[in-house]
């Protein structure tokens, strides 16, 4: 076009406001407020039981369940936050400080268990149930990220799926012994793997620049 002014007062005509993006922790408060209920909806379908929290080592299962909400809801903030230009995350020493906390609240409640080792093939119905439970929050987690999209895709959903398989241990905690043994552990960590590498494959086309 040769005239480029012209060119420049017909984008101008078609320009609409932008709208602004809300603070991170606003919309990470709002992704949980939607994410969870949709997750505890399928939890319920799944099991019925409810952890007994007057056994021996309550304390660190606790613990464990605070530490997943946390990392969770951290994970989240941070896969919203990177992906908006510009904007500086939080340094990895924070995230591996948390999750070396979960891990070792993790590993303390497989110390306290009756058989700290368990049995092959244990920890089956944790994956099934973590796997399921997060299938209503990835979309969610995808439409968040939608929202800004990212340079990035693959960070940004790599972390929004940790923050996802986070709240589905949260979730599992509920209905969980708090006595655990490392073969289910170790199940709960390859389902979170899962759950990363499905939101990461789901949501790349819907999420990137």
């Amino acid at each position: 076009m040769a005239d480029h002014d012209a060119f420049i007062d017909a984008l101008s005509a078609t320009a609409r406001p932008v709208k602004p993006v809300r603070p991170s922790g606003v919309r990470v408060a709002g992704w949980m407020a939607a994410a969870l209920p949709c997750g505890a909806i399928v939890a319920l379908f799944l099991s019925r039981s409810v952890t007994d929290w007057s056994q021996p080592g309550w304390l660190w299962a606790a613990l464990e369940l605070c530490l997943s909400l946390g990392l969770g809801a951290l994970s989240v903030f941070t896969a919203f936050d990177t992906a908006i230009a510009g904007r500086k995350s939080l340094g990895w020493p924070v995230f591996a400080l948390v999750a070396t906390a979960w891990l070792a609240s993790g590993l303390m409640t497989v110390a306290h268990g009756g058989d700290p080792i368990g049995r092959l093939g244990g920890g089956t119905f944790c994956y099934g149930f973590m796997v399921l439970v997060s299938l209503p929050m990835i979309p969610l987690l995808v439409a968040g990220l939608r929202r800004t999209r990212t340079l990035y895709p693959v960070r940004s959903l790599a972390l929004g799926g940790m923050g996802v398989a986070c709240m589905t241990m949260t979730l599992l905690s509920l209905c969980h012994p708090v006595e655990g043994d490392l073969v289910d552990f170790v199940m709960h960590i390859l389902a979170g793997v899962t759950i990363v590498g499905v939101t990461v494959v789901l949501g790349q086309r819907f999420v990137g620049v």
